[in-house]
């Protein structure tokens, strides 16, 4: 089986989810039970970003036209 390291939603929780012990956020379970379950509620996996919290790429932003007069 593989290992699987999970990332909770809420940054920094510590506690057990579904039989999984988290410190500071971070996880690791070989049951696929489990990590079916964390697929669901979408938390992140092996170095993937809990759903919804990923950032939005920087996009440099060019200035508009403006035109002269």
């Amino acid at each position: 089986m593989i290992t699987l390291r999970i990332q909770t939603p809420v940054e920094g929780f510590t506690g057990e989810v579904v039989g999984v012990s988290f410190v500071d956020g971070f996880g690791e379970t070989e049951d696929e039970n489990a990590i079916a379950y964390f697929i669901r509620q979408g938390f992140g996996l092996d170095g993937s970003a809990p759903e919804g919290t990923e950032l939005e790429p920087e996009v440099e932003l060019e200035p508009e036209y403006e035109p002269e007069d």
